[in-house]
């Protein structure tokens, strides 16, 4: 029987059981123990660092050789950060060292992180249709787009200028 396990250690997945109640499977290369805990930092914050930039640099780069009529930019490391979160996912499930905890850390949830949320959004709706959790899968998409677009409106509004303020000038 498949069921939905969700986000486990930085990874989306689904698993076989025996049956009902029956215990989840620890993967190798799970989080490290004890004092260990400034590494997954570092690994995070580096590759957070290292996303961002590269993020600002690739709009930046795009922008001026394609111009700002489409957001060209976010449109690349969107895509970009979702075949690569679909590489690391891939080795993650086959036991790569490569995708040891550290490295996954570093990859995953900071360097393609801070790149793009989008990756992780993708490879969890993919994840949920995996498992043949369709009605997660449905809420996951229609949640992020259809309640993140009504955010972005709502966001617009409330920071709007009020009749009052001046054109032009932010209160703060």
């Amino acid at each position: 029987m498949k069921r939905w396990i969700g986000r486990i250690g930085g990874w989306m997945c689904r698993e076989e059981t025996a049956g009902e109640g029956a215990p989840a499977v620890d993967r190798p290369g799970g989080p490290p123990r004890g004092d260990r805990w400034w590494l997954n930092l570092a690994c995070v914050m580096l590759g957070g660092s290292l996303g961002a930039l590269t993020r600002h640099g690739t709009s930046r780069l795009v922008a001026d050789h394609l111009g700002n009529g489409l957001p060209w930019g976010t449109l690349i490391v969107n895509l970009s950060g979702c075949f690569l979160i679909g590489i690391c996912f891939a080795l993650g499930q086959r036991g790569s060292r490569l995708m040891a905890h550290p490295a996954r850390l570093f990859l995953v949830t900071g360097y393609l992180g801070s790149l793009t949320t989008f990756s992780a959004y993708a490879l969890e709706s993919v994840s949920a249709m995996h498992a043949e959790a369709h009605l997660v899968m449905a809420i996951n998409f229609l949640c992020n787009n259809a309640l993140g677009v009504a955010l972005v409106f709502l966001g617009m509004w409330v920071g709007r200028p009020s009749s009052t303020e001046p054109a032009g000038k932010a209160s703060g």
